[in-house]
């Protein structure tokens, strides 16, 4: 079965809210109780809301502060060791930023380094034990 339309596809609930918004050549929108919750875009795609999901991969994760610089709201991540007695996890890429938090799991250390010129330098080192 085939839904065509001669421009845009607007697909609209019985009472006239927005169900699912195709654009020629563009962007498609899904909505929940005429929300926008789910739009393609040129790069990707733009979630809002929460996403419940059976599994996630991800090849870059970005986060970002909300708001205004120097505001109280801060972007946050945990850190977990996923493997014992081998490297736990990294924060940041020395090579392409410039620095890293580690934690190395086999030294039971966290880590912080720089990198300038190829060359990664511990400048602290906090034990776990």
């Amino acid at each position: 079965m085939f839904i065509k339309a001669g421009n845009d596809l607007r697909l609209q609930t019985p009472d006239g809210e927005a169900g699912i918004t195709v654009n020629q050549n563009s962007s498609v929108q899904i909505y929940h109780d005429n929300s926008e919750k789910l739009a393609t875009t040129a790069t990707g795609v733009n979630v809002t809301g929460t996403v419940t999901a059976d599994g996630l991969t991800i090849s870059k994760l970005t986060l970002e502060r909300g708001g205004s610089a120097n505001s109280a709201d801060s972007a946050a991540v945990d850190l977990l060791e996923t493997n014992a007695g081998s490297e736990g996890s990294n924060f940041g890429d020395a090579a392409t930023n410039g620095f890293r938090l580690k934690y190395d799991g086999s030294a039971n250390k966290f880590l912080l380094q720089t990198c300038a010129a190829g060359t990664v330098n511990t400048r602290l080192t906090v034990g776990r034990d």
